[in-house]
């Protein structure tokens, strides 16, 4: 008689999304690093998206102490790199984006140019990105004249050009989504190069990370992560009211508590809510709460 076969495992959860997480050995000048990560693998975009995140209107925006910390020590320019490190959909590029916005309107920042900007959201070679700054900060007729040295220079080089002219303009260059750099070691490796070197010199400016893993750098002295968390009860409840959700106190304060404080998960509830309204026009209520307008 043949032993019966044995009927096949599935896999557990925890294999399923284990199966997803790549490992990657990244370098910032001495310091080696595993990152473990599940994005999936991106396409080299040529084009740098420049522009500040889409920000909550004045009314809605929730200060943390995050930011006022992050204000703190741009002000006093004693920090190399600062990273802001959370989870995703925590307000990291949100936070770090208001900070730059105030910085670029302030009449006496502190430094001698303009905050940069850059998001990741998309992977870039690091050629794109350096020969980037290196056109914000000289402008575009200097950048035109030198053109065809700047496009004939290899990765080494423009980590020392691009280094070069940071310094010399001291502004804040703000990194957001970081972590999209880290899918592979031959992507990370000259922006690796880049921040070692940055860490190793003297001057002005600084470098603003935001990024869903934190970085061990080297010259403690001269950088700082901050974790970034969701809101308080308070700030999560005036988020909710500000956008016209009304309810008992104790029911709001309940639902940021279990939210976590979330502000992507607390807005998509708000929008999930206003779908419901205009669906159920004779009912007000929803789950104990309800949308006014």
């Amino acid at each position: 008689m043949t032993d019966p076969q044995p009927t096949p495992q599935q896999p557990t959860p925890q294999q399923i999304a284990l199966q997803n997480v790549t490992a990657n050995v990244i370098r910032i000048g001495s310091i080696t690093q595993t990152i473990h990560y599940t994005q999936r693998a991106k396409a080299l975009s040529s084009v740098v998206n420049e522009g500040l995140p889409p920000l909550p209107k004045d009314e809605l925006w929730q200060t943390r102490p995050q930011e006022t910390q992050l204000r703190q020590w741009l002000a006093t320019q004693q920090l190399r790199v600062i990273g802001l490190e959370g989870a995703g959909g925590y307000g990291k590029s949100a936070t770090a984006a208001k900070v730059v916005q105030i910085l670029a309107t302030a009449s006496d920042s502190g430094f001698e140019s303009q905050p940069l900007w850059v998001n990741f959201q998309e992977p870039i070679a690091f050629g794109t990105f350096a020969r980037w700054v290196i056109r914000k900060l000289v402008g575009e007729v200097a950048y035109d004249q030198r053109r065809e040295t700047y496009e004939q220079l290899d990765d080494a080089a423009l980590v020392q050009e691009s280094l070069n002219n940071l310094i010399q303009h001291s502004c804040v260059l703000a990194m957001d989504n970081l972590e999209t750099l880290f899918q592979s070691e031959a992507l990370w490796q000259p922006y690796g190069e880049f921040l070692a070197g940055w860490l190793g010199r003297s001057g002005g400016g600084c470098l603003l990370l935001t990024s869903q893993y934190r970085l061990e750098l080297p010259s403690a002295n001269a950088w700082t992560w901050l974790p970034l968390w969701g809101l308080d009860r308070e700030q999560g409840v005036a988020l909710l009211q500000g956008e016209g959700v009304t309810g008992e106190q104790a029911d709001l304060e309940a639902f940021v508590e279990a939210a976590d404080g979330h502000p992507l998960l607390l807005t998509l509830a708000v929008n999930l809510l206003k779908r419901q309204e205009r669906k159920i026009l004779s009912n007000r209520r929803f789950c104990g709460w309800g949308v006014v307008g």
